[in-house]
């Protein structure tokens, strides 16, 4: 969920809050690459900072480390909630970087199709012969060289038939337990 801005104001001090207040619109779109970028890192370090902060006390309160602050409060909320300001600024950021990348990429992509456009429209166009009338001597026949059957189409069931009748005979044949 979203932070406003109000809430941010609380959380953070009032220079950090400047900082931030360069990662919403339409202060970021004003903003230039390369102060784009130190935003990024400052803003990075901050949630780092922050991020290292709620790791110690929350290990403090298990009672798996001592706690490094004796006079900080035990409680990890605030530091966690100043984390998730410190994120939520840096997730614009990136967006804003993502954003303007993107619109470059398609700025080259619409030039150099403009170009290609160009060079197609002053290219001499190609202007082929009209063949005429032709004679021609239509299909050729094409021998089939592949071999003929070996059995006549015409006595194909007559074969099939004839192995059924003697599977048949065989079948009807006295066994030696039939014969006396």
């Amino acid at each position: 969920m979203a932070i406003s801005t109000k809430t941010e104001r609380s959380l953070v001090s009032h220079d950090e809050f400047e900082t931030l207040s360069k990662t919403h619109q339409p202060a970021l779109s004003e903003i230039d690459d390369g102060t784009l970028a130190s935003l990024q890192k400052s803003i990075r370090d901050l949630r780092a900072k922050e991020r290292t902060l709620v790791r110690e006390i929350r290990r403090g309160i298990s009672g798996r480390k001592d706690t490094r602050g004796g006079s900080f409060p035990g409680n990890a909320e605030r530091p966690a909630r100043r984390k998730q300001v410190f994120a939520g600024a840096l997730k614009r950021l990136n967006g804003e970087l993502t954003r303007r990348r993107a619109h470059e990429a398609r700025q080259v992509m619409k030039a150099s199709l403009e170009q290609a456009l160009e060079r197609k429209r002053k290219a001499p166009s190609k202007r082929f012969p009209v063949p005429g009338w032709t004679a021609d001597g239509g299909m050729k026949v094409k021998e089939n060289k592949r071999p003929r059957k070996v059995l006549d189409p015409a006595n194909v069931g007559r074969a099939s038939a004839t192995t059924k009748v003697a599977q048949a005979r065989k079948n009807a044949r006295p066994t030696k337990k039939d014969r006396p």
